[in-house]
């Protein structure tokens, strides 16, 4: 990242979910971190600050969905995000259902 801003000033946020760069979109753990590699790679940053869902999978638990992101943040996977989020979660989504 080319930048005048040291990298400690500035917020990253990228979302995951679509099909970007000839990835597939969904959120099956493996998409997920293939996703955030390649997110990093296209901002040349080492992590993000911010990874947001852009909407849920019906076809993926949400459990393996959040698991994917607790990942990235405690940093069991290589990439790194420090928080993530989502803004389409709704009050009737619940553990242990796919969202449909």
């Amino acid at each position: 990242m080319r930048a005048s801003v040291p990298r400690r000033e500035v917020v990253i946020a990228t979302k995951v979910g679509l099909p970007v760069d000839n990835l597939p979109g969904g959120l099956r753990p493996e998409r997920m971190a293939a996703a955030i590699d390649a997110s990093l790679r296209r901002l040349g940053a080492e992590h993000v600050d911010l990874w947001q869902l852009h909407g849920w999978d019906p076809d993926v638990p949400i459990e393996e969905t959040m698991g994917a992101m607790a990942d990235a943040v405690c940093g069991r996977l290589p990439n790194q995000t420090q928080r993530f989020g989502s803004a389409t979660t709704q009050a009737s989504t619940k553990s242990g259902h796919t969202h449909r």
